[in-house]
């Protein structure tokens, strides 16, 4: 088995681009939209082909693309106890009556945790 190493700086700068981009910050499904954290992760980091169909879904032309959770995995390094709560439609830090900009807020701090302590947030923390 491969230990994974956390890419800290990808964790970084999806905190810093949804800080920048609120309401660009949309987690609906498990990985299911465009500009949810899993699937920023692909459209950014992803393979040419990863990329292509996240492009062609962003712009209204297409499903989002099957298995962007793995893949948003593998491109941020991030274990599976680490992955599922980040890709959750809804975890236990986000409050859905929250704003987009308020969502975007909170899963920015989750993912600079994530990148300076390896653990994601618990819902009393966020």
């Amino acid at each position: 088995m491969t230990k994974r190493t956390l890419r800290t700086g990808r964790l970084r700068w999806l905190a810093r681009y949804f800080e920048e981009h609120p309401k660009e910050y949309d987690q609906g499904t498990f990985c299911g939209t465009a500009m949810c954290v899993g699937g920023l992760a692909v459209w950014q980091w992803g393979t040419d082909a990863q990329r292509t169909e996240m492009d062609r879904h962003i712009r209204g032309k297409g499903d989002c693309p099957t298995g962007v959770g793995p893949q948003a995995r593998w491109v941020l390094g991030l274990a599976e106890h680490q992955a599922i709560p980040l890709f959750l439609a809804s975890p236990s830090w986000l409050n859905n009556t929250d704003t987009t900009a308020k969502k975007a807020e909170r899963v920015a701090v989750v993912l600079r945790h994530l990148a300076a302590t390896g653990e994601v947030l618990g819902e009393e923390s966020a």
